[in-house]
């Protein structure tokens, strides 16, 4: 059985706030495949779920914590 990681969104990687980038990492996709199915659900099949449900993804998930080495 494969484990996931923690579910988290990555501004770096994100168009808006990252939560697909987040999404994508958690799952094992591809970025642009996540954002491809938020954006068809978001025209076709409920815009205001999918609407309510990224902005309440970006104000709950925290970042992901970024490695600079120094």
């Amino acid at each position: 059985m494969k484990t996931f990681g923690s579910l988290h969104r990555d501004p770096s990687k994100g168009k808006i706030a990252g939560v697909c980038a987040g999404i994508a990492e958690y799952f094992g996709m591809e970025i642009w495949l996540v954002r491809i199915l938020t954006l068809t659900g978001f025209f076709l099949l409920a815009p205001p779920f999918f609407f309510v449900g990224y902005v309440a993804a970006w104000f709950i998930l925290e970042k992901k914590a970024s490695r600079f080495v120094s």
